[in-house]
């Protein structure tokens, strides 16, 4: 299995999807890379969404430090993330567990007809920088 990495992502200052690059463990697809390239906006959106509303909590539970983590997702051909894991940790166990509770929300758009697996898995590369 292939893990996709979607174009960096920062919670926070940060939090814009910046960058084209996909870099990926295995080989994309072009088919994948434009998909990427089109979630990136809703991708973006939610994730504002989230640290705008948490952004209190993520900063607590990291006391002032800065953190840079990967999320990976589970998706279904339809969007819905199955399942959520860190393939790096920011080294607070309840600020990762946050993330995760809330990456659970985030919903991709269903794949393309030319993507025929029943599902995929993206590394979305975040960091949070606090307010200082």
């Amino acid at each position: 299995m292939k893990i996709i990495r979607l174009p960096c992502v920062g919670i926070a200052v940060a939090l814009a999807l910046a960058g084209a690059s996909c870099a990926v463990a295995g080989a994309v697809t072009g088919v994948e890379r434009a998909y990427v390239m089109a979630a990136r906006g809703s991708l973006s959106n939610q994730i504002h969404a989230i640290e705008y509303i948490h952004r209190a909590a993520l900063a607590r539970d990291l006391g002032g430090q800065t953190a840079h983590i990967m999320v990976e997702f589970r998706v279904q051909r339809s969007g819905v993330v199955t399942a959520t894991s860190l393939y790096r940790s920011s080294g607070s166990k309840q600020f990762d567990a946050h993330i995760l509770h809330w990456a659970m929300a985030v919903h991709f758009p269903p794949f393309p007809a030319a993507m025929a697996q029943p599902f995929q898995v993206f590394g979305l590369p975040l960091t949070f920088t606090p307010d200082r």
